[in-house]
């Protein structure tokens, strides 16, 4: 038996401040201000920066959600992110802890999980972070990060067995 967690609801809201990114964006350019005030133009460069490296990520969450299906599966063989497109067996799993909303993943082999990048941020990324944290958002996980936390114990103990 396994425990599927879906997208929460609150992804809407994040649909509408991209839609409010990308019209003060198109307004602030179609329909310059005669003397726009400096910080206005960081906002608009800021909504922009948003909206773009937000979209693959959320475009994930959008279909997962759109299509009913479950952004997390946690059972007694393994923990599949299916946002990330992880999955973690639990021979591997060497720690699980939660901060914020993030559950982190500490692995006896991470070089095992590492994933060739596919995007020009994503090598940045990886020149810069030498000791690549292996981790599980929970902002758009339709669980608090606690039950999600519990669950993963409960699961862990299964596996051990």
């Amino acid at each position: 038996m396994s425990m599927e967690f879906k997208v929460s609801n609150l992804i809407y809201g994040y649909i509408l401040l991209i839609a409010l990114a990308v019209c003060v964006s198109v307004s602030h350019f179609v329909l310059p201000l005669t003397t726009p005030h400096p910080i206005w133009n960081y906002l608009v460069v800021g909504l922009l920066l948003f909206v773009v490296f937000s979209s693959s990520w959320f475009k994930k969450n959008l279909i997962l959600k759109l299509t009913n299906k479950p952004v997390l599966i946690i059972n007694e063989d393994f923990v599949f992110d299916i946002a990330s497109n992880r999955k973690y067996d639990w021979d591997d799993i060497k720690e699980i802890y939660g901060e914020n909303s993030s559950i982190y993943i500490v692995l006896y082999q991470p070089e095992k999980y590492k994933q060739k990048p596919s995007n020009g941020l994503e090598r940045w990324n990886a020149k810069i972070d030498k000791n690549p944290s292996f981790t599980i958002n929970t902002g758009f996980v339709s669980a608090r990060i606690n039950t999600l936390l519990e669950v993963l114990d409960e699961y862990s103990i299964k596996a051990a067995k």
